[in-house]
């Protein structure tokens, strides 16, 4: 089996977990949609500079690397705007939510990867992210659309028409990077299914009503 196939055999396993993750979660519960948007800004603030750094961190023998990271920032720009948007529809504001942990390791993790083990490790958070608006996003906008409303879903909508191109980039890039890149994209992804899974946790958590003493 090539170093390739694994790759992409990879994807497809952690995108197998990631949406049966996603369909487990609450959407239609206010509390906890609230929360969730509270902590994709905080990811997606960083996400935002995470690409640049990427395509930084590519040397000149990796010319289509950096250009698609440097594409892929002009997309993403502002995308933060639209969680505080959301957030805004709903009555809330960002500051009153707190960065959790496992938030805070999903991107800095990923800063790490980048800097200290190879560039390239830059498509392992995004095929996870973007693949999965596309393995279970139409399905979290069917709950969070009649639940919270269209004017409180806008980043969630964006992702999911979006995603599809960028996936398919994505995984055009990896096809042509050499093995130790790919170990790096492997080892990326399964950071971020960590993470995001530690995520939810914590969001339900906040989410959850604290118990009266009797």
């Amino acid at each position: 089996m090539s170093m390739v196939t694994d790759v992409l055999g990879q994807h497809r396993a952690f995108m197998a977990k990631g949406r049966e993750l996603c369909m487990a979660q609450p959407w239609r519960e206010r509390a906890f949609y609230e929360n969730w948007l509270g902590q994709m800004y905080y990811f997606v603030a960083q996400s935002t500079r995470l690409i640049p750094f990427a395509a930084a961190h590519f040397d000149t023998d990796h010319e289509a690397s950096f250009r698609r990271c440097l594409d892929h920032a002009k997309e993403e720009a502002g995308h933060e705007q639209q969680v505080i948007n959301d957030l805004r529809a709903l009555g809330r504001r960002i500051e009153e939510f707190e960065e959790l942990p496992s938030t805070y390791l999903m991107h800095q993790g990923q800063f790490h990867l980048i800097s200290r083990v190879h560039p390239a490790s830059f498509f392992g958070i995004s095929l996870y992210m973007e693949g999965l608006s596309l393995a279970a996003g139409q399905e979290i906008c069917d709950a969070v659309l009649p639940a919270h409303g269209r004017a409180a879903a806008s980043f969630l909508i964006c992702h999911t028409q979006e995603d599809e191109q960028h996936t398919a980039q994505a995984i055009s890039q990896v096809k042509q990077l050499p093995a130790d890149a790919q170990v790096a994209v492997v080892r990326s992804m399964r950071l971020a299914h960590f993470c995001f899974s530690g995520m939810f946790d914590g969001v339900r958590q906040m989410a959850a009503p604290i118990p009266v003493a009797a």
